[in-house]
């Protein structure tokens, strides 16, 4: 993973936190002897790119990003109420400020919703989260 990747990795995982996004991270099975993903939920993650998750089955609780891929939705699965949601934030007007917030509120918007405005997916930072595993 680049420098660059893990920095953008590194700036939406943390963004998306309070928001208990979903992921699967490299850990040891025992039986078979070998590392796999494990299903985990995000709770924390800090600038040296170590993340942090509750504990689960396989009694791992943090990884590195390097190892970590996150479940995101694709933005083309928007529902249509997202959809218009996303359109009336997108399209009013203002000066510099109200740009700037309505920016944070766009990021929120995609944030809640476990969208993919980054092209995580696409850069193999992410993977596509199966349908119904977020209950929006």
């Amino acid at each position: 993973m680049t420098q660059e990747d893990r920095q953008l990795l590194l700036a939406d995982l943390s963004a998306r936190l309070s928001y208990k996004v979903k992921a699967d991270v490299m850990g040891w099975d025992e039986e078979k002897e070998e590392e796999i993903f494990v299903p985990v939920t995000i709770y924390s993650v800090n600038t040296d790119g170590y993340v942090y998750f509750a504990d689960n089955d396989y009694d791992i609780t943090y990884c590195s990003i390097d190892t970590c891929r996150l479940y995101l939705r694709p933005m083309s699965s928007m529902t249509k109420e997202e959809n218009q949601k996303f359109y009336d934030l997108t399209h009013q007007e203002g000066d510099d400020i109200w740009a700037k917030c309505l920016f944070d509120r766009m990021v929120d918007f995609c944030n809640e919703r476990y969208l993919d405005y980054r092209g995580l997916t696409e850069k193999g930072l992410a993977l596509e989260a199966p349908e119904g595993m977020y209950k929006l």
